[in-house]
């Protein structure tokens, strides 16, 4: 019922395969959560998936680690695939 993957995005050759699992890894209506730190690669599948019907509710989360000059930031997109 729920798939979670975070960074799992860095080439553009990871896009299909993930399109072409995740709804055979899910029951109909499933959820795929998907952390991202914002790759270019990730905004192309980001699209892909919402051509395919996958509806979209992202958040981003943006955070200062003590040891870092500048904030981090990741995206989660929690997909509601198509019934």
């Amino acid at each position: 019922d729920l798939l979670l993957a975070a960074d799992v995005l860095y080439e553009a050759e990871d896009e299909e395969p993930l399109l072409t699992l995740v709804p055979q890894a899910l029951a109909p209506g499933g959820a795929f959560w998907l952390a991202e730190p914002g790759r270019r690669v990730a905004q192309v599948f980001v699209a892909a998936a919402r051509a395919r019907g996958w509806q979209d509710d992202a958040t981003t989360y943006t955070r200062h680690w003590h040891d870092e000059d500048r904030p981090s930031r990741v995206t989660v997109h929690r997909f509601t695939l198509p019934a």
